[in-house]
């Protein structure tokens, strides 16, 4: 993996879920259980397309009466997915989250998906009540520079 910013190497979390763009919104639901998540990127081939927000599934599937098991997560998502590069500031990932109103940013680039930042992580990270982690890793921030 290409080197990451400070900022990212303290928020990302390694890893992407990830749902493939023909699966059905039932296996979507049934995978943000299993892995305790309330989004999905969707991927083709590996590539992200976008992502499924529990939101779009309420609002596009179960308020419509429509079928989970036979819509497919490329019909739900919202795109393109909110992305950040491996260098991103904590003000641009706080600016993507809300003007996009996501919760879970992909950190990815032309050569593949490295991770996600979560907003819980985010709001730890800047509420003046660090844990130990991130009270090391915002002594290494102001040492070194964001």
């Amino acid at each position: 993996m290409p080197e990451m910013g400070s900022v990212l190497s303290i928020l990302m979390k390694p890893g992407v879920p990830t749902v493939e763009a023909s699966s059905s919104v039932l296996d979507v639901a049934r995978t943000m259980k299993h892995k305790g998540v309330r989004n999905l990127f969707v991927v083709k081939d590996g590539k992200p397309l976008g992502v499924v927000r529990d939101w779009d599934i309420i609002t596009n599937v179960v308020a419509l009466h429509l079928d989970p098991a036979t819509i497919q997560a490329r019909q739900v998502m919202y795109t393109p997915p909110p992305t950040v590069g491996l260098n991103a500031s904590l003000g641009e990932i706080t600016k993507l989250m809300a003007e996009t109103g996501a919760r879970r940013i992909l950190v990815a680039d032309k050569s593949g998906m490295f991770g996600t930042v979560v907003a819980g992580d985010v709001l730890n990270f800047v509420s003046g009540i660090p844990s130990k982690a991130y009270g090391d890793a915002l002594r290494k921030i102001r040492e070194h520079g964001a």
